[in-house]
């Protein structure tokens, strides 16, 4: 019922799609696929190639999976001797991508097992990833009643 008290009826509202809000952050939360991998490696030569739509194409391409690249992005700045892909390198890393931290938050706020589930799992990856500390954390403080 969404008359009366405002809390309830915000309740209401939010409960109303979680499972669809969930889920999107789940799918947003994802790690690269071996196939993406692979992929990742050719789109960072490309950054230096000779030829302008190679290199655009593999800036669109990196930049669509954002986070899920970022430590290989930083170890391709770090090793590259091109400097058109540094460049490109430091515009891609220039442009933080909030989208994960988002899903962590709405995940924590769900609350569901769902989301739970999902909150743990990150919380395994690598721990100087910040979103396994921030997953560690939001596990933390839906799990202290």
């Amino acid at each position: 019922d969404l008359r009366g008290h405002t809390a309830a009826a915000r309740r209401a509202i939010y409960s109303l799609d979680a499972e669809h809000a969930v889920a999107e952050a789940i799918a947003i939360l994802q790690a690269t696929t071996p196939e993406q991998t692979a992929s990742v490696r050719d789109w960072l030569d490309d950054l230096a190639s000779p030829v302008f739509t190679e290199r655009e194409a593999a800036m669109k391409a990196l930049g669509q999976l954002g986070w899920r690249v970022e430590a290989l992005l930083r170890k391709a700045l770090a090793t590259t001797a091109s400097e058109e892909a540094r460049e490109r390198l430091t515009a891609l890393l220039a442009k933080p991508d909030i989208r994960p931290l988002r899903a962590v938050h709405l995940l924590e706020h769900a609350a569901n097992d769902a989301a739970r589930n999902e909150l743990a799992k990150l919380a395994e990856r690598r721990p100087e990833n910040h979103l396994t500390r921030e997953a560690r954390r939001a596990l933390a403080r839906i799990s202290t009643p």
